[in-house]
């Protein structure tokens, strides 16, 4: 992985960074912004193809998700006790 500078600059009170023509993102107008919690370091990545508001707008138009959806699957709960290998 290669390790580019970019120039950081303010405009009308907001930080803005210009980046160098090996890191532009193509054909986008907006990336997404997060800050790693453990080092405090500011990542930009492309915004993600799926819009999810979008595809949950659609399941409620055609009235329920399908069977299949991750969120719909029926699984029992089991009993186990994670240190019953150790204690017998």
């Amino acid at each position: 992985m290669h390790t580019f500078t970019a120039r950081l600059f303010d405009i009308d009170g907001d930080q803005a960074v210009r980046l160098p023509p090996e890191c532009r993102f193509e054909g986008v107008n907006e990336v997404h912004i997060r800050r790693d919690e453990r080092t405090g370091d500011v990542i930009l990545s492309t915004r993600s193809a799926v819009d999810w508001h979008a595809f949950m707008a659609l399941c409620d138009r055609l009235g329920s998700l399908p069977d299949d959806f991750p969120g719909n699957r029926a699984q029992a709960e089991q009993l186990r006790d994670p240190f019953k290998r150790w204690v017998d």
